[in-house]
C-alpha cells in the first residue's frame, strides 16, 4: 500500500484488482485526483489506497523519461546533465547538486517526486 502523502497528481502507479483469493487484474495508472479514501486515475476510475503499489523503476522507465545511459553505466537526464541515476541491485540512486545528494528510489512515483523537488519541474514521458 502507498501512503496518500507519497502521492502527487501525475504519479504513475499500479493498482491491483483482486477477488480476495487471487489477483484478477493489474493496472498501470496515472493519478489524476487524490481523494480521502483513494485516488482517481485519468480515465475516471477510482482505486482505494490499499490497492495501490509502486511501479518498479527500471531502465525502460528511465529511458521513457528522457534519461540517457552513458559509458559509466549512469543515466543522465537530457536537460540536467549534473543530475544522474544509477541502478545497482534494484536500487536506484539519485545524485545531483541538490542538498542531500543521494536518495534511494525503488519506484517510478518516487523518481517523479524527487525530480520535481530537485528541479521544480515535472518528469514527463519522452515523445517517440
Amino acid at each position: 500500500m502507498i501512503a496518500p502523502q507519497e502521492l502527487r497528481i501525475g504519479n504513475i502507479l499500479n493498482a491491483i484488482a483482486t477477488n480476495g483469493i487471487e489477483t484478477i487484474n493489474f493496472y498501470e495508472i496515472k493519478v489524476n485526483e487524490i481523494l480521502t479514501d483513494g485516488i482517481r486515475e485519468e480515465k475516471g476510475l477510482k482505486f482505494p489506497y490499499h490497492t495501490l503499489v509502486g511501479t518498479l523503476l527500471t531502465e525502460e522507465w528511465l529511458l521513457k523519461f528522457g534519461f540517457e545511459k552513458r559509458d559509466d553505466d549512469k543515466y543522465y537526464h537530457h536537460k540536467y546533465d549534473r543530475t544522474w541515476v544509477k541502478i545497482e541491485s534494484c536500487i536506484v540512486k539519485w545524485y545531483g547538486n541538490a542538498v542531500g545528494g543521494l536518495v534511494m528510489i525503488d519506484y517510478v512515483h518516487q523518481l517523479q517526486n524527487c525530480f520535481n523537488i530537485f528541479t521544480s519541474e515535472e518528469l514527463t514521458i519522452k515523445e517517440q
